[in-house]
């Protein structure tokens, strides 16, 4: 649902630039931080219609498995099954606030059709669309009707952003290089991966949405947004200690 490579606060997320290389951390790191090192966690790369496929990842310390997915049944069916500690999903989870609705008819199209985090988000040079713009909305209410059936069955559920996490960890993004982006989760510490070409990129994605949950639950996140309009989790790196 985004674009292109971004910048993080301020500085380009080239990989060639080590002028300030972030401290990497790796899924060991985040799992010794976690409360709970057997932690499972659900990624879901969600796509707007049951005709497309949705990328699925179940990530249980650093072993992944992955499926593709249409139904929403099947979504649900799987992801409740896994008795997750934490579902990340890749799609707007709520609405930009004061809006009811996303009829462009509806008196509430006043409030806009952006969310504060994806506005910080562009201030930080990572592309991502706005919520809705026509072509996100199928894919806005139905992330939102996934999120709140899986709350209701007691799930902690996060949105998440896997280009902006890419970013943030120097992963190159699908568009630039699938091997790459597959290359860059296995360096990260992923381990179960069927062989690359037996994977869609809607799974590596789905990982990646896992990850930012496991960030989420390691207690190393910035939640972009407000508490009355909905947050977007995205990692946070430490920050690297002075000369």
């Amino acid at each position: 649902r985004g674009g292109g490579e971004g910048r993080v606060r301020g500085q380009s997320v080239d990989r060639r630039d080590r002028r300030f290389p972030p401290i990497a951390p790796t899924i060991e790191d985040l799992i010794n931080r976690m409360p709970n090192p057997s932690s499972r966690i659900v990624g879901i790369y969600l796509a707007g219609s049951e005709n497309r496929r949705t990328g699925w990842a179940d990530l249980q310390g650093n072993q992944v498995t992955t499926k593709a997915l249409r139904s929403t049944d099947d979504i649900l069916r799987e992801t409740i099954a896994a008795k997750p500690d934490c579902v990340s999903i890749d799609a707007p989870l709520t609405l930009p606030k004061g809006r009811c609705c996303t009829s462009d008819a509806c008196d509430c199209r006043k409030h806009g059709i952006s969310r504060l985090c994806e506005r910080e988000l562009r201030k930080r040079g990572i592309g991502v669309y706005w919520t809705l713009i026509q072509s996100m909305r199928a894919l806005t209410l139905r992330g939102m009707a996934i999120a709140q059936e899986l709350q209701r069955e007691g799930l902690t559920v996060i949105e998440s952003f896997p280009g902006a996490a890419q970013d943030i960890l120097r992963i190159p993004r699908k568009r630039k290089s699938l091997p790459y982006l597959y290359n860059g989760l296995v360096c990260f510490g992923i381990k179960g991966f069927a062989p690359l070409d037996e994977m869609t990129h809607d799974e590596l994605d789905a990982v990646t949405s896992a990850i930012v949950g496991a960030f989420y639950l390691a207690g190393m996140y910035e939640a972009l947004g407000s508490p009355d309009e909905g947050c977007l989790i995205i990692p946070v790196l430490p920050t690297p200690a002075p000369c």
